[in-house]
C-alpha cells in the first residue's frame, strides 16, 4: 500500500512509525489483511521493541487469530516491559493460563508464576494455582515447599493449621519424611492440643509406622493425660513397652496401666 511504501522510504523515525501504523490500522480493519498488519507493526518493534501501543495491537490481533504462541511472545515483553506489579501478574497469569488451557503445557506454565513469585514473593494467587499445578503434576517436594510458602503467609490460625496438616499428611504419604510429618503435627498440638485431625493422623502414623511409635507417644501422652482419656492413655503405653529396653521402665508402665485400669472401675 502506498502508506508502507512512504513508511519504507522514509528515514523519520515520527514518519515511519506513523506510516506503519496506520498502514497496520487499515490492513486490519478495513482489508481484514491479518498477516499484513502484523508485519507492518513488527516494522515499528524492530526500531523500538518496547512500543506498548504496538505491543497492545499485535497482543489484539493474536488472541483474535488465536495464536497462541505469537500471542504469548507479546505478552512475555509487555510483562518483561511492566513496572507496574499489578499488570505484570495479570500478563504472567494469562501467559500461564495459555499455557496450560491452549497449549497442554502445564510445565511452562508452572514457569509463569514461579516468575511471579521471584518479583512478589507473597502473591497468593500465584501460591494458589501452583498449589493445583503440583499436584496434578504429582511434584511432591514442589508442592510441600509451596504449601510451607503457604503457611509462612497464613496469618488464619484455622488455615494455617489445615495447611499444616496436608504438609504433614503429604511428608507421610508422598515423601517418606516421616520424622518431618511428627515435628509438623507436633506443631499443631503445640497451638492446639485438641485438634482431633492431628491426634487421629498421629495414631495413623503410629499404625502403619511402628518405627515411629516412641516420637508418636512423647507427643500424645501428655495430651491424653491432660484430657483424661484413660483408654488412649493405656494404648500409648502399651505402645511404649514395646519399645522399651530396661525392664523397671516396663514395669513402671504396666504398674501405670493397672492404675488407669482400677480407677476406671
Amino acid at each position: 500500500s502506498t502508506l508502507s511504501e512512504i513508511a519504507s522510504r522514509n528515514e523519520d523515525p515520527e514518519v515511519k512509525r506513523f506510516g506503519w501504523l496506520k498502514a497496520a490500522q487499515l490492513q486490519d480493519t478495513q482489508l481484514q489483511d491479518l498477516e499484513a498488519a502484523i508485519v507492518s507493526y513488527g516494522h515499528i518493534l524492530e526500531s523500538e521493541p518496547g512500543d506498548l501501543p504496538v505491543l497492545q495491537a499485535l497482543e489484539s490481533l493474536h488472541r483474535r487469530a488465536e495464536r497462541w504462541g505469537d500471542l504469548l511472545v507479546v505478552l512475555k515483553q509487555r510483562a518483561d516491559l511492566s513496572t507496574d506489579l499489578r499488570e505484570k501478574e495479570g500478563l504472567l497469569s494469562e501467559m500461564a493460563a495459555i499455557y496450560d488451557r491452549r497449549l497442554g503445557q502445564p510445565d511452562k506454565s508452572i514457569e509463569c508464576f514461579q516468575t511471579l513469585l521471584q518479583v512478589d514473593p507473597t502473591n497468593l494467587r500465584a501460591l494458589v494455582a501452583l498449589d493445583e499445578l503440583y499436584e496434578r503434576q504429582e511434584a511432591w517436594p514442589e508442592l510441600a515447599e509451596n504449601i510451607e510458602r503457604y503457611v509462612a503467609l497464613s496469618e488464619d490460625p484455622q488455615e494455617r493449621a489445615s495447611l499444616m496438616l496436608r504438609l504433614a499428611d503429604l511428608r507421610v504419604k508422598r515423601l517418606n519424611a516421616v520424622d518431618v510429618a511428627i515435628d509438623t503435627y507436633r506443631e499443631v498440638l503445640d497451638r492446639d492440643p485438641q485438634n482431633s485431625a492431628a491426634l487421629r493422623a498421629l495414631e495413623e502414623v503410629a499404625a502403619h509406622h511402628p518405627e515411629h511409635e516412641v516420637m508418636v507417644c512423647e507427643i500424645l501422652e501428655p495430651i491424653y493425660r491432660q484430657a483424661g482419656d484413660v483408654h488412649r492413655v493405656i494404648a500409648v503405653h502399651e505402645m511404649q513397652i514395646r519399645h522399651s529396653q530396661h525392664a523397671e521402665r516396663t514395669l513402671e508402665l504396666l504398674h501405670r496401666i493397672a492404675q488407669l485400669q482400677e480407677d476406671a472401675l
